[in-house]
């Protein structure tokens, strides 16, 4: 966690290839971007020699952005149900694996996991 009481969730899209992993990354910071602006995303590439511009999202937000991020992701997933997401948490070390189609329980878990109860 940050001095600001911020803290850093790192996206990632494991069991794809490279270019799919480009473009669900892409497409989940764009989505971000326009519907919560309170957090800050920054892409980054797993690989320094790969050509892609990242495939790994880190998200910079606070608890009150919580409920905004999970909400966005979740339609997110629900647009990309095809779409496979890790997220892990830099201040806990904690991840969770999603896999659409998502449903109540994987918006429960995403809450829990982002307001750092360990129910997930």
């Amino acid at each position: 966690m940050t001095s600001s009481g911020e803290f850093v969730v790192t996206c990632s899209f494991p069991d794809v290839d490279l270019s799919t992993a480009d473009e669900l990354c892409a497409d989940l910071s764009d989505s971000l971007r326009r519907a919560v602006p309170e957090v800050s995303t920054a892409r980054v590439r797993d690989n320094e020699f790969n050509q892609d511009l990242g495939t790994i999202l880190t998200i910079v937000l606070s608890q009150p952005a919580v409920v905004l991020l999970v909400r966005e992701l979740f339609k997110w997933g629900a647009r990309r149900y095809d779409a496979s997401v890790r997220l892990s948490r830099s201040d806990t070390g904690e991840t969770v694996h999603i896999k659409g189609p998502l449903t109540d329980r994987h918006e429960r878990i995403l809450r829990d996991f982002l307001s750092g109860n360990d129910h997930a």
